[in-house]
């Protein structure tokens, strides 16, 4: 007996030192399941939890009941899904778990649990065909972790994970699409320091439109609806700052028109000169905004003679009217108008180059979010399920978004080109 009880002695000896080197994990539940049993295994599981004390005692209750099937993977399954839930609701989860055995599921959160689970047994049985993993046991455990992460709606490990993978990988991806995307549309182009400066100022606004969307997108206390409007709106806000911005650097410049201005008062073709920026007071399509004030100016400006009617107004004017400031404010403005026109041939004119880009944006931001949003999602939860197999994963949401991209990409900026010449 003494003999016996020595042995069993060095035994244990022997699997604590072992259990301090590399094959601790298998040591300490080889410990575990020689010490406990399999509930009491589940009530320690149950209390290293971030469940209120509240909702263990619920768990353990629901679980100690006579009419409960014991099954370890089945509870422990339930722990981790409880765990990862708002506290809020894991009453109505528990308390809503004998659904599980019916045919119909009414309550969304079991529902929910019993999706999840047909999703973990499938990924967990094509693992163990594959053999990728030494240990599929360990592979269960950490991707039930995940999966209930990423479908839950609260954040949690996966999902803060997950939400810093998309960000990069939205901004990484997004600069070659759209470099892509651009050069392609606009090769036939002289590639001179204002074609470089243009794709730069692109991908800087897709960067900044891409880093919003993907924190809206990884937000899980946003639902499909709000993510819609969040970023719809929140491009809106970008589209202001686009609208600002492109005018003024790559609008008609100020300075350039004022530089034409003054070389008006030595030209020798003045009257022809004239002559063609006559249709920019005339042309009530690009600039309605500026007629009724332009024309009503020049009746007071020019000898009290009522201009508007007369096809050729701008005759009336000399070169000596250019000393007039009221005179050179319209005529700066047709000027501008002239250059606006000039560049810009498309059927989307409002006589700013920033407009036509934020009015054209807010029209393809409408019809392409049905596509976009169920995109982006879609990519979100593949890097979430993922982040056991990285590489595969990247490879897969990249080849997803390389092909949205190609279509949209190209469909964005051929249209854009087509309908406001940028």
């Amino acid at each position: 007996m003494l003999k016996t009880l020595k042995n069993f002695q060095i035994f244990i000896y022997l699997l604590l030192f072992t259990c301090n080197t590399a094959y601790a994990d298998a040591c300490i539940k080889s410990l575990e399941s020689m010490l406990y049993s399999k509930k009491e295994k589940i009530e320690l599981t149950i209390n290293q939890t971030q469940l209120s004390s509240e909702n263990k005692r619920l768990i353990k209750n629901y679980m100690s009941k006579s009419n409960y099937k014991f099954d370890m993977q089945l509870s422990k399954r339930i722990i981790t899904y409880s765990d990862i839930l708002k506290q809020s609701d894991v009453p109505k989860f528990i308390n809503s778990l004998g659904e599980l055995n019916n045919k119909k599921i009414k309550n969304k959160l079991v529902k929910k649990f019993a999706s999840i689970n047909t999703t973990i047994d499938k990924r967990v049985a094509k693992e163990r065909l594959k053999g990728r993993f030494s240990n599929i046991a360990k592979f269960e455990q950490d991707f039930t972790s995940i999966a209930y992460g990423c479908k839950v709606n609260s954040w949690n490990p996966a999902r803060k994970k997950a939400a810093i993978n998309t960000q990069g990988f939205f901004l990484g991806i997004g600069i070659a699409s759209n470099t892509f995307s651009y050069s392609t549309t606009h090769w036939d182009e002289e590639k001179d320091a204002q074609w470089f400066g243009k794709l730069g100022y692109e991908l800087g606004i897709v960067l900044l439109s891409n880093w919003i969307s993907s924190k809206i997108l990884s937000n899980p206390s946003n639902t499909v609806f709000q993510q819609w409007y969040k970023g719809y709106y929140k491009s809106r806000l970008v589209g202001l700052l686009d609208l600002g911005a492109y005018s003024a650097l790559f609008g008609t410049s100020q300075s350039d028109a004022l530089k034409k201005l003054e070389e008006l008062r030595s030209d020798k073709n003045f009257d022809k000169k004239m002559a063609e920026l006559e249709p920019y007071f005339e042309n009530k399509k690009l600039f309605q905004k500026y007629k009724e004030i332009l024309f009503n100016t020049y009746k007071n400006v020019i000898n009290q003679k009522d201009i508007t009617n007369n096809n050729k107004n701008l005759n009336l004017i000399k070169q000596e009217d250019l000393d007039n400031p009221k005179v050179q404010k319209k005529l700066l403005e047709a000027i501008l108008a002239k250059e606006y026109d000039e560049k810009n041939d498309g059927p989307i004119q409002t006589g700013n180059n920033g407009l036509d880009r934020y009015s054209y944006n807010a029209l393809f931001g409408l019809a392409y979010t049905p596509i976009s949003l169920p995109m982006g999602i879609y990519i979100y939860q593949t890097l979430c399920m993922g982040s056991l197999t990285p590489k595969e994963t990247f490879l897969k949401a990249a080849a997803i978004y390389t092909a949205y991209k190609m279509f949209s990409g190209q469909t964005y900026f051929y249209t854009r080109d087509k309908l406001i010449g940028q």
